[in-house]
């Protein structure tokens, strides 16, 4: 059986070459579809932790906070289920537009090192 090797930084950064690539396209594509773009987080979210888990990666409620509504008052409505399923997909996209931004650093992180490496 083969040892595990720890994947080359080449290799790392042709990974997160393509998990920007799949989220780009999947918020170009599928802008409302909430269960690909948690999907999608989360395979991202995996991948950095694991391979460059020097990436600060801020806890979920704090990279897209949520406003509360306050239940108590009376003005408060319950919200048609349309709209609180558009709240839903565009917080989604906005998590997932975070977490590109997230790849693009780790990304370009990990060029300067290869760069340095090479240079």
């Amino acid at each position: 059986m083969r040892d595990q090797e720890a994947p080359s930084t080449k290799r790392i950064l042709s990974s997160i070459r393509r998990l920007r690539r799949d989220g780009e396209l999947l918020l170009r594509e599928r802008p409302l579809d909430e269960i690909a773009h948690a999907k999608w987080i989360d395979r991202a979210d995996r991948y950095l932790r694991k391979r460059v888990p020097e990436t600060h990666i801020a806890p979920l409620d704090q990279l897209v906070p949520v406003q509360m509504p306050d239940l108590l008052s009376p003005n408060y409505r319950k919200p048609h289920p349309a709209d609180s399923a558009l709240a839903r997909a565009d917080s989604g996209r906005r998590l997932a537009e975070k977490y590109l931004a997230i790849c693009a650093s780790a990304q370009e992180r990990l060029e300067l090192k290869l760069d340095m490496k090479t240079g």
